[in-house]
């Protein structure tokens, strides 16, 4: 959300399991959703980061809880939103593992 570098407003990271005990940092905000795999995938969008670019200050590198809360998207039903975010996740892994087999391969 805030950040002395202006490339990294707006980057983000799905948490994937229950961290009781991890507070999120004063220059972070969480977000739930029902399909946090498709939002995930959202805000690694073009359009999320044109609406990113739209909102930023001239002099405060942030995004504000209403600057994000302003921000427009079209969305698919939740059936949609689910295929979506499981296909990205799919080749997130994927990629994942080939770059692992590359480091591996070349290490050798």
């Amino acid at each position: 959300m805030r950040n002395g570098s202006r490339a990294l407003i707006g980057k983000h990271a799905q948490v994937k399991r229950s961290m009781p005990s991890t507070v999120i940092g004063a220059f972070m905000t969480g977000v739930r959703s029902r399909c946090p795999q498709f939002i995930n995938v959202l805000l690694s969008t073009r359009a999320f980061d044109d609406e990113v670019a739209k909102n930023m200050g001239a002099t405060i590198n942030q995004i504000t809880l209403g600057m994000f809360g302003a921000m427009s998207f079209d969305f698919p039903d939740m059936a949609e939103q689910s295929c979506i975010g499981a296909l990205f996740a799919k080749l997130d892994s994927l990629i994942a593992l080939h770059q692992r087999e590359f480091y591996l391969t070349k290490a050798v």
